[in-house]
């Protein structure tokens, strides 16, 4: 059974998490239930496109009733359920009734190469996995079940800076011409491998092209630099407003459009807005 040919072929919806589908704070998706249901109703894929481990969006994803493919990591790996598709790349694991499409570096190649550009780069930081689960909690809001699971990193490695404000960009250059990446997210940095959201995002929509040839276009939702990228591989790019009020700078789009409402909120306002 190929359950992607039941979907609506109209659109496929990307979404970063934390900050869009999920109140910045209280990590609660409330305020686009309405959205979220009327996208059900018509067999629209809702794929999140998260910094999240596989085990974090495994959960979101059950507690919003997604049951379709997944992003992890920073687009560090596509994650499609059992029997989504027929056609799948050649190169997958199996990981918990899911097929895993790795695009990134294994988690100790991560933290070997994390260890060297602290180094090599003076840099006073503290990465996850130096951090003890209740650290986590205080720097995220999590609970601790949830906690737990931000610790199962399979891909990369959010870290702060306990000294300077922002990271050098002569250590940004450095993890690049390593293959490596360092993106800013909302509360982290990101050291992942050499891709990102966007190259990730493209990965899939040729995976659903392969398995249907109708005509889809793409939404992507999201509010902070790492999801720069997500937004230029898709068809609508859509900006939420943040908790502050304000948009995360530094995105040069010329169709993106920015919501009113904040976080979730603006997330179903972007929905019901584009998808009539």
């Amino acid at each position: 059974m190929n359950r992607s040919f039941s979907i609506n072929r109209n659109w496929v919806l990307f979404t970063d998490l934390d900050g869009t589908l999920l109140d910045a704070d209280t990590y609660s998706f409330a305020s686009a239930v309405q959205a979220l249901r009327f996208l059900a109703r018509r067999n629209i894929p809702v794929i999140p496109c998260t910094s999240k481990t596989f085990e974090e969006t495994v959960a979101i994803c059950a507690d919003a009733g997604l049951d379709g493919p997944f992003i992890i990591e920073n687009g560090s790996a596509v994650c499609i359920p059992e029997n989504y598709f027929t056609i799948l790349p050649q190169k997958t694991s199996l990981k918990k009734n899911a097929h895993i499409v790795s695009l990134g570096r294994d988690y100790t190649d991560i933290l070997t190469f994390f260890n060297r550009l602290r180094n090599k780069f003076a840099l006073t930081t503290r990465g996850f996995h130096e951090m003890d689960t209740a650290e986590i909690q205080s720097l995220t809001g999590l609970d601790k079940q949830r906690a737990l699971l931000a610790q199962e990193r399979g891909f990369s490695e959010p870290f702060i800076l306990l000294s300077d404000k922002t990271l050098p960009e002569a250590a940004v250059t450095f993890a690049e011409k390593n293959e490596f990446k360092i993106l800013r997210g909302n509360r982290f940095y990101h050291l992942l491998g050499n891709t990102d959201k966007g190259k990730a995002v493209k990965a899939l929509k040729n995976i659903f092209r392969q398995n249907n040839t109708a005509v889809f276009k793409t939404i992507g939702i999201g509010d902070s630099p790492n999801d720069w990228a997500m937004l230029q591989a898709v068809d609508v790019p859509v900006a939420v407003k943040r908790a502050d009020g304000a948009y995360a700078g530094g995105l040069n789009i010329n169709n993106l459009r920015r919501t009113n409402g904040i976080g979730p909120s603006g997330w179903q306002e972007a929905v019901f807005n584009i998808i009539k």
